[in-house]
């Protein structure tokens, strides 16, 4: 512990003793006047107001409807996005919803068989619970799916409203 303030305080000592003491600094008062406009300055600017704007949904910009500087109100429609990916992302959710319809109507299908089964005693209870495990999943799976497409289709009218 000695040895590293030793080497602190020799280190700051001979940083002195060549020359490296407080650096110089030239102020200068502040006064009002005219400033050349080729005269390069640094420094920061700070907004009375900002906001945070921001899509609900995604795509390419196709049209901007404002210049920098402009003033907009809460409401104004500032850009327009393709709706392309967002078709695309409707037909995927429909195509799986057209799928857990399939996957419920299967799983409901071996769920009745073994039902059957059960109570003629030729399935296990691990076999039984399974089927109905499986069909209570293909529900949750279609639920899913649809409040997707749903979410999808509400993303695809608020833009066809703010087109009009």
């Amino acid at each position: 512990m000695i040895k590293k303030l030793l080497l602190i305080v020799s280190l700051t000592v001979y940083g002195f003793a060549m020359g490296g003491g407080p650096a110089l600094v030239n102020t200068v008062k502040i006064d009002q006047g005219v400033v050349n406009p080729l005269e390069e300055f640094i420094g920061s600017i700070n907004f009375s107001q900002s906001a945070k704007v921001a899509s609900q949904s995604s795509g390419a910009v196709l049209k901007v409807n404002f210049e920098s500087g402009d003033i907009v109100k809460k409401g104004d429609i500032l850009v327009y996005i393709d709706s392309e990916v967002l078709d695309s992302q409707i037909k995927s959710a429909r195509a799986n919803v057209e799928l857990a319809k399939i996957d419920l109507e299967n799983s409901q299908k071996d769920y009745n068989r073994y039902k059957e089964l059960i109570v003629k005693k030729s399935i296990s209870q691990k076999t039984y619970d399974d089927s109905l495990f499986t069909l209570n999943s293909a529900k949750q799976s279609i639920t899913k799916a649809k409040n997707s497409l749903n979410e999808l289709q509400i993303q695809k009218k608020k833009k066809k409203k703010k087109k009009k």
